[in-house]
């Protein structure tokens, strides 16, 4: 219902009960079931989100106790309550949950784990994956280890491994090393999937170095916009790699798609409508090539 807060000001105020979408609702004016329809729950205390049953694409067609159901931090546990989401379940039943992921932070709210397990019908139940994070006294995240059954394989991407992030005194990211095992610090080298980066006074990036292939270097003109990379150290070579073009406003109107959907080995323009709005990229040849796409952007 609608209220009067202080001043005046209209205030939006709900009751505890169950909050149902404008799709349910035109289910229950048609007088029968839809996947598309879901009852919405929150907590009459906090407001929090607590349950979408079932939802599109969510399992259990519309039984109750299906769907998602989402768990917070309780009071007292470390933060002393907060919206940070330690669990969440996706169930086909009141007692059946298929997948749980569960979060977990510290003392200062950081995350420490995301572990993601299958509970059934079939095969039986494992950890899919586990994310182990490490932060330090900054808050920057320092390390990354990964096990579970996504894990499992024998190199570095599929392996139990480990991530290292390396910083500089403007806490701009610098590097990461890959390991494999789960001891920080410890274990094979994964020289491949490496990475270094480096920086001018002002904060743009000036080098890339992706594994073991050779460095990028990157260009930017007086207004610290990049115009292109390269493949010789700075000063910036006069043969770009990849070019970046900008609008009298600043705006970014074309750059290098590389591996995306748009278009991908090739470059894209960004379009911007009189208030700086992106509303649509798009392939920057004039004559498409079959596969690829344009997006197109609405504000109201």
């Amino acid at each position: 219902m609608l209220g009067r807060g202080t001043g005046g000001a209209r205030q939006s105020k709900y009751d505890a009960g169950p909050r149902v979408d404008c799709a349910c609702r035109t289910c229950e004016r048609k007088k029968r079931v839809d996947r598309a329809c879901c009852r919405v729950d929150y907590d009459g205390d906090t407001d929090r989100l607590t349950s979408v049953n079932p939802g599109p694409g969510l399992p259990g067609g519309g039984a109750a106790g299906t769907g998602v159901q989402y768990v917070y931090e309780p009071a007292g546990s470390g933060t002393t309550g907060s919206n940070l989401v330690t669990q969440v379940n996706y169930k086909s039943g009141s007692s059946t949950t298929i997948v749980q992921t569960t979060r977990a932070f510290n003392s200062r709210g950081l995350i420490e784990s995301v572990q993601n397990d299958w509970s059934g019908p079939s095969p039986t139940a494992y950890m899919a994956s586990k994310y182990a994070y490490q932060n330090d006294a900054l808050a920057r995240r320092t390390s990354c280890v990964r096990t579970g059954a996504a894990f499992d394989g024998n190199d570095g991407r599929s392996a139990a491994h480990h991530d290292v992030w390396a910083y500089n005194d403007r806490n701009e990211l610098t590097g990461s090393t890959r390991r494999l095992g789960t001891t920080v610090g410890s274990g094979d080298p994964v020289p491949g999937d490496d990475r270094a980066y480096a920086y001018d006074p002002i904060g743009n990036r000036t080098e890339s170095t992706k594994g073991e292939d050779d460095p990028i270097f990157y260009c930017a003109n007086e207004l610290n916009q990049y115009e292109h990379t390269a493949a010789t150290s700075q000063p910036c070579s006069t043969q770009p790699v990849e070019v970046f073009e900008h609008d009298d406003d600043g705006n970014l109107s074309e750059a290098p798609n590389g591996d995306g959907e748009i278009a991908p080995g090739r470059q894209v323009r960004y379009e911007w409508d009189a208030e700086n709005r992106l509303i649509r990229v798009l392939p920057e040849a004039a004559t498409p090539t079959n596969g690829d796409k344009k997006v197109e952007y609405t504000y109201d």
